[in-house]
């Protein structure tokens, strides 16, 4: 099992930065710089052993600045009963990544890869960090269905 969480965590993650069509991003008032803000459209349930979509805008950064993201996505486990051992809880996938956005409203998209992911529901954390440190997280659940 420590060997498939391994191999997981190294190629459970395809980055795709390109856009995914219109920002989301508020329109930006004239004179005023839009505020740094992170959106994430809804994640459709997907299944075990599929490519998870996430898109995202980033928005109020000037073109050509940095950004460095993260998203993690860790199973929620049921509580177990009075007395009875409980299993351990099985590490996050974790999956850095870094790019320059292309203006004030940049949209993007991210593939995870949940070929080793079982059915069960998740926590999935977007999170991105501008070159000035800022951080935006944007959290929601996932519901990972058997194949």
């Amino acid at each position: 099992m420590a060997g498939a969480v391994a191999l997981t965590l190294v190629g459970a993650f395809a980055l795709n930065a390109s856009g995914a069509g219109r920002s989301l991003c508020p329109p930006a008032s004239e004179g005023k710089t839009p505020p740094f803000l992170l959106l994430m459209d809804p994640v459709l349930n997907p299944t075990a052993g599929s490519e998870l979509d996430i898109h995202y805008d980033v928005c109020g950064l000037t073109s050509g600045t940095p950004y460095r993201g993260r998203v993690q996505l860790s199973q929620q486990k049921p509580g177990g009963k009075a007395g009875k051992k409980r299993s351990p809880k099985p590490k996050p996938l974790v999956a850095p990544f870094h790019g320059k956005v292309d203006g004030v409203a940049t949209r993007l998209s991210q593939q995870l890869d949940l070929a080793y992911t079982k059915p069960g529901t998740y926590t999935l954390e977007l999170s991105v960090v501008d070159n000035q440190g800022r951080e935006r997280k944007r959290v929601q659940k996932v519901v990972i269905a058997a194949k």
